[in-house]
C-alpha cells in the first residue's frame, strides 16, 4: 500500500466526489447523478478540483442541481478554463465584482 500513497485511484477520487456532492445536496445521489459525475471525470476529463469549483459556484448561486453544474463546466470549457483559479477569476469578471 506504500507505493500507492501519493497516487489516488480513479475509484477513490470518484468516491470522494460522490460524498462531497451528497453532503452539499443533503441527500443521496441518484444513479443518473452518479453517472454524470463519472462522465465529467472520464468522458469530459474535467479535474476533480474543477468539478468541485463548479459545485461551489452552484452553491454560491443557490442553484444546487446537476444541470446548472453541467452548464458551468461546459461554459468553462468553452472559455478554456482548466483550473479553479481561472474559474474564480472568470466568475468574478462575469459577476462584475
Amino acid at each position: 500500500a506504500e507505493a500507492a500513497a501519493g497516487r489516488e485511484t480513479a475509484e477513490e477520487v470518484r468516491k470522494r466526489l460522490f460524498h462531497l456532492f451528497e453532503s452539499e445536496f443533503g441527500r443521496p445521489l441518484s444513479p443518473l447523478e452518479y453517472e454524470m459525475i463519472i462522465g465529467w471525470l472520464e468522458q469530459d476529463q474535467f479535474s476533480e478540483s474543477l468539478i468541485l469549483a463548479a459545485l461551489k459556484e452552484a452553491v454560491f448561486a443557490g442553484k444546487v442541481h446537476f444541470r446548472y453544474i453541467d452548464r458551468i463546466l461546459l461554459e468553462w470549457r468553452r472559455h478554456r478554463i482548466t483550473t479553479p483559479e481561472e474559474a474564480k477569476a472568470y466568475s468574478e469578471r462575469f459577476r462584475g465584482s
